[in-house]
Parts: C-alpha cells; structure tokens; sequence
C-alpha cells in the first residue's frame, strides 16, 4: 500500500511517496472556496498521480495525508470526492497547512505555531480550544508575509519610478528582473493570481536590506512587527500560567539576521520561540490517524473506502 504525503502550497505541490521521492508540481494556487479551485487541484493531483509509472497500478490503495493552503471544509470534502472517484484511495485526510504545520511541529498538540511564509498565520491551541489568527490572503491579510513584502517593495520601486519617493535599490532591482516594471505589472493582473510573482521579489527586498537600503530594511522591519504581534495575540489566547512554546516555520526564517533575532528579541518577555526552516512534508502522514474527535476536526475532511 502506497502513502502519499502532499503539501498544496500558494507555489505549487509537492508530493512525496512512501520510497522518499518527492515531485514538484508547478501550480497557480487558488482558494479552496473560489469557484473551480477544487476540481481544478483535483485534476492536477489526478495527473500528477497517474503521471509516475510506480502509481498507475489502479489495484493498488493508496493512503493520502494532505495539506492544503486556503483549505476550506466544503472545498475539501470536494476534493476527496473528485479523488475517490478517480483513484484508488483506501483513507485519505486532508488539513489546512497549519494545522499539519502545528502538529508536526509540536510534541504535543498544545502550542503557539507561526507560518511566516508567502503569506501570515499563526494558530493557538490549548485546553481551551483551537483559534486561527491571520491567513486572510493577500487581498486583505498576509501583512508581513513573503507576498506583502514582495508587494511592498514593487510599491517603493514604483514610487520611485514616479518621484515620488521610493527606494532607487529597489527600483534597479525590479528593472533588472523585470525589464519594464509596468509590463511586468500588467503580466502579474493578467494571472489567475499574482501571489507567486510578487512574492518571488521578497528576497531582493531582503537583499536590500542587507545591503543598507533603508526602505528595504523598514519593510522587514514591519514584516517581523507583524509577526511578533501576532504571536503575542496567539500566547494570550492560550490564558496558561506557563507561556505555551512558539514554532515559527515558513520562508522567512531564512532570514536569520533579518527576521529570526528581531522577532526573538521582541517576544522574548512572551514565550520561547523555536524556528524551523525544514520542510514538514516528511512528517505530515502522522495526522492520517486524526479523525472527528479531535480538537482539530473543523480544519479537517477525510474519506475511508469502507465508510
């Protein structure tokens, strides 16, 4: 029996097989809710699964942990369905990105976890329950995310093209990658979404930064704020006695100098603070023995054959 672990990213999908091989699939990401999201990553799955010469024996179950950026419950019971009707699956459980991120970053279920990634979202779980802060997307959320620094820096790069501002690095950064940055612009508007692109200009915000570039560097600034205030939000929820630990994983923690000692600096009043920059998706199978009981099952769908 084969088990699949897949990780659905805003960039793409990443699906490592019981041997240790993983694949890369280059993909748009779309919000589960957004009409045709769905069917549109079942097919890819579909695709990518039937597309390995290993997995195309359809005798052969297959078990599917599965975490999904912009996961939403309706959208994900569609996916499974679409799945099921396809391949051959004997369980399979599908999960937000931060609830796989928690658990596989916690010993225990209890905690403070962090994804400073593309985009912002921390989740809080204690005795008391579970809450989601952020992960509103990059049209009204992510403040501090890869995408918004990303979008931030094109913003100074543009300012300055007008003179009106800006920052002249970023302005010769965003020529050199891009060539015409209004082009550019109009390529990016042009896209199911402009997430992957935008967010893509991040490092070259960070390299700004580390260059002295002041406006680079406020905007990471900013970034780790953003950050920072949403983990205190996420300890006080927890209401212990004893602050619950802090996992922060995602892009960001690359950037030790720029985002992992600011940010530890600021919440060391608050709660200790763990980074993790490798990837969870060796992990993720563990919560294939999640089910309705848990204090996680309203992040969760999954689909048994015999059920």
């Amino acid at each position: 029996m084969d088990c699949l672990t897949i990780d659905v990213g805003q960039t793409g999908i990443r699906i490592l097989d019981s041997r240790g091989r993983v694949r890369h699939l280059p993909r748009a990401s779309l919000h589960l809710n957004f009409p045709g999201a769905a069917q549109s990553l079942a097919t890819a799955l579909v695709d990518g699964i039937q597309g390995d010469e290993e997995l195309t024996n359809a005798n052969k179950p297959l078990r599917l942990a599965m975490s999904v950026t912009g996961f939403t419950r309706q959208g994900g019971r569609e996916l499974l369905n679409r799945l099921s009707a396809v391949l051959p699956i004997e369980r399979a459980v599908v999960v937000s990105d931060l609830i796989a991120t928690h658990l596989t970053a916690h010993d225990q279920e209890f905690g403070v976890t962090l994804i400073a990634g593309t985009g912002l979202t921390a989740l809080a779980s204690s005795p008391h329950g579970v809450r989601v802060l952020g992960g509103t997307g990059w049209l009204l959320g992510d403040i501090g995310g890869g995408f918004w620094i990303g979008s931030s820096g094109l913003r100074e790069a543009l300012s300055f093209d007008d003179g009106t501002g800006g920052s002249r690095y970023l302005h010769e950064a965003a020529l050199k990658s891009f060539g015409s940055i209004r082009d550019a612009l109009a390529e990016m508007y042009a896209q199911p979404s402009p997430v992957k692109q935008v967010a893509e200009f991040a490092p070259l915000v960070a390299a700004g930064a580390h260059s002295g570039d002041a406006v680079s560097l406020r905007i990471w600034e900013q970034a780790v704020e953003e950050s920072a205030k949403m983990i205190v939000s996420a300890v006080r929820d927890c209401g212990d006695a004893h602050p619950p630990a802090t996992v922060v994983t995602g892009g960001l923690v690359r950037e030790a100098s720029l985002f992992q000692t600011p940010l530890k600096a600021i919440l060391e009043p608050f709660t200790d603070v763990r980074f993790e920059s490798g990837s969870v998706l060796p992990r993720c199978s563990s919560f294939l023995n999640l089910d309705s009981s848990s204090c996680f099952a309203d992040f969760m769908v999954t689909h048994d054959s015999a059920a």
